[in-house]
């Protein structure tokens, strides 16, 4: 091939690879608004929490909304400070892009950025999707009490292999999605962040953090409903996307099945692991692939099997710490996933991806 076929074919090749890149990635604009709100746990205590919405009206919404993202993506995160309605507290807030690799201006650490706006300001960070997984946000002005107040959420990357990937690879396709960002509440410092009682003040020391409350996107019984409500068919394989962003570690046991690790912290593992128990620990991410296995491959089974006879069966998924599966004490709560088995031939139409 003479040098000018060969610089010919070269441009070709360059600029296809060149459209490919940007048929799929894309400039990704989303705004986070910083307020206050309330939200109450089953047995009636009500929170004051600092946090993040996507409504600019709205209150905080705990977990804030996730963010779904491709990979390759150029995404464009303004944090809008909208202040507290509810408190004299003026400070500023960030958003730290929890597992990505950006310079320290987007990194929202105050002491190193000026990624601070001020009440009423905002603030743009810039963060390339350049691995698929799951990925935290979080504010990190005070951060060992902005957390415990509430401001988190999960961001996905998707595969460029597909929606239906949970990374580049053929081993982790999966038909449907959830999604559980493990945290918990200790009222005396949500109390004190108020001012409304002033057992505490605002000298509450945060290394007396003792927490009552746990929650896996919420508290149970509240993860009885739709989006936290794991629903799954035999048959089917469920990616579960879990973070925690708490400041204790968990060991999420599940009945009747087992799980598949396949992914920690955006990395696809080279070699999965099979548990029927996750230890999670504060800043970790995880990507678990679940199959319900086939009972009525056995005989004794089938016979009890009660989806056989049109209903259906329930299994809790849970924090072998029992005690943080407790509402301030009082069992069953607290970090209690239920899943639900769906019969094979239920009519029941199931959403795919189930999000926070």
């Amino acid at each position: 091939m003479d040098t000018k076929r060969w610089f010919f074919w070269m441009v070709v090749l360059l600029a296809a690879m060149a459209i490919g890149t940007s048929a799929f990635a894309a400039k990704v604009e989303i705004t986070r608004y910083a307020t206050d709100g309330y939200v109450t746990m089953p047995d009636g205590r009500k929170f004051y929490v600092f946090g993040f919405t996507d409504d600019p009206k709205g209150d905080a919404k705990i977990p804030a909304p996730t963010i779904i993202i491709n990979e390759g993506d150029d995404l464009y995160l303004t944090l809008v400070n909208k202040g507290m309605t509810r408190s004299e507290n003026l400070e500023g807030h960030t958003v730290h892009p929890h597992g990505f690799l950006v310079p320290a201006m987007f990194d929202g650490v105050p002491e190193f950025s000026v990624s601070v706006p001020p009440l009423g300001g905002k603030f743009t960070y810039y963060i390339k999707a350049e691995r698929p997984g799951t990925y935290i946000y979080h504010c990190h002005v005070r951060a060992p009490v902005h957390i415990e107040m509430g401001m988190y959420g999960m961001i996905i990357v998707r595969a460029k292999k597909g929606e239906h990937y949970a990374f580049n690879d053929e081993s982790t396709y999966f038909d449907r999605e959830y999604a559980y960002v493990l945290s918990e509440f200790d009222y005396r410092l949500h109390d004190a962040e108020s001012k409304k009682e002033t057992c505490c003040g605002k000298t509450f020391n945060v290394a007396d953090i003792h927490p009552q409350y746990w929650i896996a996107n919420a508290p149970f019984p509240e993860t009885l409903k739709d989006p936290h409500l794991l629903k799954i068919k035999p048959g089917e394989k469920i990616l579960v996307r879990m973070l925690n962003i708490g400041q204790e570690s968990h060991a999420m046991h599940i009945h009747g099945m087992e799980f598949t690790i396949i992914g920690k912290d955006q990395n696809m593992l080279k070699s999965s692991i099979i548990s029927n128990t996750l230890h999670i620990a504060p800043g970790e991410t995880f990507d678990l692939i679940i199959t319900l296995p086939n009972k009525e491959e056995n005989p004794e089974y089938a016979k009890v099997l009660r989806y056989k006879q049109g209903l259906d069966e329930m299994f809790p998924w849970h924090d072998h710490m029992d005690y943080k599966a407790t509402n301030n004490g009082v069992f069953p709560g607290g970090m209690f996933i239920p899943i639900k088995v769906i019969p094979p031939d239920s009519k029941e139409q199931l959403t795919i991806f189930n999000h926070p």
